[in-house]
């Protein structure tokens, strides 16, 4: 029999867990876009939502005929330890798309944030199996199921330490600043655990859950500020630049203007092949980017457009009848003017 005490709160904790992210769900409609960041949020939704479930299954288990008891808790263990798995690679997949917002990138990593989590599937997996070898000493499936159990706790909170390694090293590596903010997500989660691990009551799901909703309220700041069709910030990140520009985070020396006259899309993937990682680059309109650079002169500026209108021709001849029909300004920084009064006078330009 188990502590009715225990198996209410969890049941209030779980149910709790799966109000709260199916709202979210349901209530969003941001979260109806097709487009991959969201697609991979909806995704570490769903997963919260089973193990949730699923997680309830685990303790109301305990309470069936001893003929089908056993074999059940362990069958709905077994699952809830898989969800788990999936919703932490899930969330590695999501931080690295949001960092970089490229599905080509995503696709060179994601076998590297599978391959732990395949393996431990497999353990979970085979812990279940081994219960059912007469064969198998106690001791020795003692070992397998405690150092299951342990790990897949384990590789959880290594995976949330791995996704802020992710992120500092996306900062110092592209100068970048990183728009979401991931503490709130991570520490409700955190505790969760801490608080599963350590005591008999399930609330990792409701961690999740607090996170989750963080974490979409940070989203909401991003999609205020992106332009996800054409892969850049849109004009009200304007705001932004010229905070950087104005506490000095940013020393902006150079921009180059973009009036384009046919399909920005693949002007954008031109201008993210030749354009260095931090600089940032907005639309303004259907006809015209802006993007800024720091620690440039006129040389630089030069040979960076070259190559851009280099591209452009080979794309043009390359795609007939698909004309990007675009004309570069370079806009380079007087020696006496501040960041901020130069990004004003790019904008005004």
């Amino acid at each position: 029999m188990i502590d009715l005490i225990d198996f209410h709160v969890t049941l209030f904790f779980n149910v709790m867990a799966c109000i709260l992210t199916a709202g979210l769900l349901i209530l969003s409609r941001q979260l109806r876009s097709r487009e991959i960041g969201v697609r991979l949020f909806v995704c570490l939704c769903i997963c919260n939502i089973a193990e949730s479930v699923i997680s309830i299954l685990v303790y109301a288990s305990l309470e069936l005929p001893d003929s089908i008891y056993v074999e059940s808790f362990l069958l709905f263990y077994t699952l809830e330890e898989i969800v788990s798995l999936c919703h932490v690679f899930v969330w590695l997949m999501y931080v690295d798309y949001l960092l970089y917002r490229s599905a080509d990138h995503l696709k060179r990593r994601w076998v590297a944030f599978a391959i732990p989590v395949a393996i431990l599937i497999l353990l979970v997996i085979l812990r279940g199996i081994l219960f059912f070898v007469p064969s198998i000493s106690d001791l020795f499936f003692e070992f397998i199921n405690t150092a299951a159990g342990e790990v897949v706790t384990i590789l959880e909170i290594v995976y949330m330490v791995v996704s802020v390694v992710f992120i500092y090293r996306y900062r110092k590596n592209t100068g970048r600043l990183v728009l979401f903010r991931i503490s709130p997500f991570i520490i409700p989660i955190v505790i969760g655990l801490l608080i599963s691990t350590f005591t008999d009551y399930s609330v990792r799901a409701l961690g999740y859950s607090i996170g989750l909703i963080n974490l979409y309220f940070s989203m909401i700041d991003i999609w205020k500020y992106e332009d996800s069709e054409h892969k850049c910030y849109n004009r009200a990140y304007m705001e932004k630049i010229r905070e950087y520009a104005g506490d000095k985070k940013k020393d902006y020396g150079g921009a180059l203007v973009f009036e384009v006259g046919g399909d920005i899309v693949p002007l954008m993937g031109i201008i993210d092949k030749e354009l260095p990682k931090e600089v940032e680059v907005l639309k303004f309109g259907n006809d015209r980017l802006v993007a800024f650079l720091e620690g440039v002169n006129h040389n630089l500026l030069d040979s960076v457009s070259f190559m851009i209108e280099d591209d452009v021709g080979e794309y043009e001849d390359e795609n007939a009848g698909e004309p990007i029909d675009m004309r570069i300004n370079r806009v380079i920084r007087k020696k006496d003017e501040s960041a901020l009064a130069f990004v004003d006078r790019v904008v005004g330009t």
